[in-house]
């Protein structure tokens, strides 16, 4: 099953020297043959199973590959013997894992989507066994399911660096545990020396849209009991008589001066931003039920948002806002939306305002607040002209058509390594690298220019801008609960927050 072509090198990460055409013929066949044929593999693999070689050579590696894709055990009657085939996997070493990795993106659709479905399968049926007597008692067999995710987080990383992907990250989505007791593996996530080290939440994109929300919500609720618990322990303590309003975030605010308001208040009030939102606007009688709190949001947004407020720009191919590209002298507003989208998240109010994917990259870059260092770079992450395609269109069209010109670049587009920007009034040229605006843009270094480019408009250009809204919703949203929900970049929970369903 593999080849050996004197002239290739397959000791590398680029060709993993098995005869995909090959494998794919014995397996077809296998499924086809007399129930003794099969028999026999099975028992050949338990064979070299348990041989279980160390140190691991580069053709122990493609022998666990090639035994991934073994259709056999879709059923239930292999689990045994699947479930020690992933342990030995999942036991690799990271260079050998980073080995696999490189081979797996390299698979037909087919055989990746096959192995995925079979690892579904596999944790699906020890979770929930149609036949709990088919399948050994779950207490000796504990590392199943740990295992099982662990190979799948290897399917995840080769599905990332593969382009295209070969699935949808959706297809990564188990259903079954969306059944399961979410806050207790969330809680064995935060507390792993009591639970064995392992919980699902350590490998978000196997949790389901559902079960993210949930976990993000659930979580929201236990900080806003833990806050108004420590507000009434502090008023007891200072010998006061507790009221119910210590009990909310309460904002107060002025309609003719929504977006001022909504500042001071936020700034007077950043130890009650975990506690349960309520709005009252000045003036007017009314309880909030709800529909007060988003009402602000819509009125506070539909301002902010507005294009001619010069914050936001929005691009109607793609449905999404992005930060404005020109610096402003204060950056406090940028604060404040972050803060509302932190307070919209942890209140679980739906929002219709849209960011890109890479938006939420930028929020977990790093995901941890450097407290410790408020001078700390945040919300830096690798960006592609992919990014751009999904934020700005048109220009990453513009931008392929010159990667893909077969002309003259620098004669026909005239560019050079610069962007010009409007800065208070003016316009001003930005340097994309040290001595650009001396560079022109040639054939030989578009494929520098448009890299850079992209990092110009996704991080450069909005850093300020991105750093006070990374801070501002943060204030809220600091919690492990948030890693989860955002662990998997792709279609977020934390967008369907922010935008109406």
């Amino acid at each position: 099953m593999l080849q050996r072509d004197p002239s290739k090198d397959y000791k590398t990460a680029d060709d993993s020297g098995i005869h995909v055409e090959y494998v794919n013929a014995v397996y077809d066949t296998l499924m086809k043959a007399p129930n003794e044929v099969p028999k026999e593999v099975l028992k050949a693999v338990i064979n070299s199973l348990l041989k279980d070689r160390k140190p691991h050579t580069k053709d122990d590696l493609r022998a666990y590959l090639i035994l991934l894709q073994n259709p056999q055990f879709s059923t239930l009657s292999t689990y045994v013997i699947f479930a020690h085939l992933l342990r030995q996997v999942a036991a690799l070493s990271d260079h050998d894992h980073h080995f696999l990795v490189h081979w797996i993106k390299l698979l037909e659709r087919d055989r990746f989507k096959g192995i995925l479905e079979r690892l579904h399968n596999f944790i699906a049926c020890r979770l929930f066994p149609p036949k709990p007597e088919d399948l050994p008692p779950l207490a000796k067999c504990s590392w199943w399911i740990p295992c099982a995710t662990k190979v799948m987080a290897l399917l995840n990383a080769a599905n990332n660096l593969a382009q295209p992907p070969l699935v949808a990250h959706t297809d990564f989505y188990n259903s079954t545990l969306d059944h399961l007791d979410l806050m207790a593996e969330y809680y064995a996530w935060q507390n792993p020396s009591s639970h064995a080290g392992f919980s699902f939440c350590q490998y978000p994109f196997i949790l389901s849209i559902a079960a993210k929300r949930s976990v993000l919500q659930k979580d929201s609720e236990q900080q806003m009991i833990i806050q108004a618990r420590k507000s009434l322990v502090a008023k007891v303590q200072r010998r006061q008589l507790p009221d119910v309003g210590m009990l909310f975030l309460n904002l107060t605010i002025r309609r003719a001066h929504i977006v001022s308001d909504s500042l001071n208040e936020v700034a007077r009030k950043q130890h009650d931003l975990k506690k349960k939102l309520k709005v009252v606007f000045a003036g007017e009688p009314g309880l909030d039920m709800g529909g007060l709190t988003k009402e602000w949001f819509l009125l506070l947004l539909r301002k902010i948002f507005h294009q001619d407020y010069g914050m936001f720009t929005y691009d109607k191919r793609a449905g999404v806002h992005w930060f404005s590209l020109t610096p402003c002298e204060n950056y406090q507003e940028f604060n404040l939306v972050g803060v509302l989208m932190g307070l919209a998240v942890y209140n679980s109010i739906n929002l219709d305002v849209r960011f890109p994917t890479v938006c939420y990259r930028k929020l977990l870059s790093p995901a941890v607040v450097p407290f410790n260092n408020p001078r700390a770079t945040v919300g830096i992450v690798s960006v592609t002209l992919d990014d751009l395609k999904i934020l700005m269109p048109d220009t990453a069209r513009g931008l392929q058509d010159l990667l893909e010109y077969d002309g003259d670049v620098e004669d026909d587009f005239g560019l050079t390594f610069e962007v010009s920007q409007a800065e208070f009034g003016q316009m001003k040229a930005a340097a994309l690298k040290p001595g650009g605006e001396n560079l022109s843009v040639t054939n030989d270094n578009r494929e520098e220019y448009v890299p850079l480019y992209c990092e110009w408009v996704m991080n450069r250009a909005v850093y300020q801008q991105f750093a006070a809204f990374y801070h501002g919703f943060h204030s809220v949203c600091a919690s492990n609960a948030l890693i989860v929900s955002l662990g998997f970049i792709g279609c977020h929970p934390l967008d369907r927050k922010m935008c109406c369903m």
